[in-house]
């Protein structure tokens, strides 16, 4: 079993946060309800509409999100590095 490192885990936050920012900046090229799709055995990211697919995970994109003091949607990071604690484990 490969032991994560904590490099690992903030690369796999940052790709979360990256993948969470280019929605922002692109919102009207995605579907209305737009969610975090995470493949579990790949890892790979992806986002779609919330669609019932047994072999990811699927976070709805309104809880990975936050108003920033300007009243624009930014990424939350602390919610990024939640979901990224929960596939990458460091020891």
């Amino acid at each position: 079993m490969r032991q994560d490192t904590i490099q690992d885990l903030q690369a796999f936050n940052e790709q979360i946060f990256d993948i969470i920012q280019e929605y922002v900046e692109n919102k009207d090229c995605y579907p209305k309800s737009p969610a975090l799709i995470i493949n579990t055995s790949s890892l790979k990211l992806c986002i779609d509409g919330l669609e019932d697919n047994p072999s990811c995970d699927i976070y709805p994109l309104s809880e990975l999100t936050r108003i920033d003091d300007d009243g624009n949607i930014e990424p939350d990071a602390d919610a990024t590095f939640d979901i990224a604690s929960k596939y990458i484990f460091v020891r």
